[in-house]
């Protein structure tokens, strides 16, 4: 008995919601991260088939793999759907990993990719102390700091982004 291609896709929703694609590992190891749905690919074809067509599903995860392949597969996964990008996440995932290819790969990619989306969310210098903060400090040397985030905006029109989450220090001015 087979099960439905809607129930395939249910299933990968709600895997989704309990385990999120590139959600961290740290009962095994920091530098681990969960496959969340995408582990449903490898349980038969027709389940893979039916997960490779729910583009709004990998549009959700875009950056959650650190790495400049995983984010090009999961662009062309995601078809149509526009995008969320949770900066942050990729931030952490390429300090966890000592690797910033995925990152650059993004920041060089900006007009295709941010035209793209529909949410982008980079709040990590939000915290009382931004400029002491490790996660901040790492960041900065890395050439990834605010002056590049406010930056990435400047004299650019979205049209489809609905949601933007951004922090901004008052010495920086949001373009």
């Amino acid at each position: 008995m087979s099960l439905p291609s809607e129930l395939h896709s249910e299933i990968a929703w709600n895997l989704d919601d309990i385990c999120p694609a590139g959600s961290a590992r740290p009962d095994v190891d920091e530098k681990k991260f969960h496959l969340g749905f995408v582990v449903l690919c490898f349980v038969n074809t027709r389940l893979r088939n039916t997960i490779l067509t729910i583009s709004s599903l990998w549009a959700k995860s875009v950056l959650a793999f650190a790495s400049k392949h995983a984010i090009r597969t999961i662009l062309r996964r995601s078809g149509n759907s526009l995008i969320v990008l949770d900066l942050d996440h990729l931030l952490r995932s390429c300090l966890l990993k000592g690797d910033f290819s995925a990152m650059n790969y993004v920041l060089s990619n900006t007009a295709k990719i941010f035209a793209k989306s529909r949410v982008i969310m980079s709040t990590l210098l939000s915290n009382q102390e931004p400029h002491t903060h490790p996660i901040n400090v790492s960041v900065a040397s890395k050439g990834l700091g605010e002056p590049l985030w406010s930056n990435l905006f400047k004299d650019r029109v979205f049209d489809s982004l609905t949601t933007l989450t951004f922090h901004s220090l008052v010495q920086y001015a949001f373009p």
